[in-house]
């Protein structure tokens, strides 16, 4: 009787095993299919959502930033950062201060597009031979440099 009952679940065992089987390469197809085609709306979204940045960042530079007289450059680019789920702007904004010793004033910013929250800030004020740091902070951080800023700035603009 246990002899019986050992083969009997033997063979009950050996048919669970051998029954999914015999669809497995329809069903590892089926599932690939279903990956690529999830692999491509993904694609999709995110090529959508870098457009809408795209679109939605240069509205937004437009309306808050304009060029006057003593504007040596003035530059947006923008990022959909799929890490965040958030659209930035890196914005650089240098202008002469009109002292005619050829001093400027360098700005760099990163704004979060839909909240018009500013992630990061470097300022700095340049003469022929001399930069002083005005400014120079990220996510609420203080950083001492423009080589720190763009390290701590960068991941804003890469993911």
């Amino acid at each position: 009787m246990k002899n019986g009952i050992i083969t009997m679940c033997a063979v009950a065992l050996a048919i669970l095993f051998t029954l999914p089987g015999c669809n497995y390469a329809d069903r590892l197809e089926k599932l690939e299919k279903a990956n690529k085609d999830l692999q491509a709306q993904l694609e999709s979204r995110d090529l959508e959502l870098q457009a809408k940045c795209s679109k939605d960042a240069e509205a937004y530079f437009r309306r808050e930033w304009t060029n006057d007289p003593g504007t040596i450059l003035l530059q947006q680019t923008n990022h959909y950062n799929e890490a965040r789920n958030k659209c930035f702007v890196w914005i650089q904004y240098n202008y002469d201060l009109g002292s005619g010793t050829g001093t400027w004033h360098q700005n760099i910013m990163v704004y979060d597009v839909y909240e018009n929250l500013k992630h990061a800030h470097y300022s700095a004020r340049h003469r022929v031979q001399a930069t002083a740091m005005i400014t120079c902070e990220v996510a609420g951080k203080k950083c001492q440099s423009i080589e720190e800023f763009m390290a701590l700035a960068s991941p804003y603009m890469n993911q």
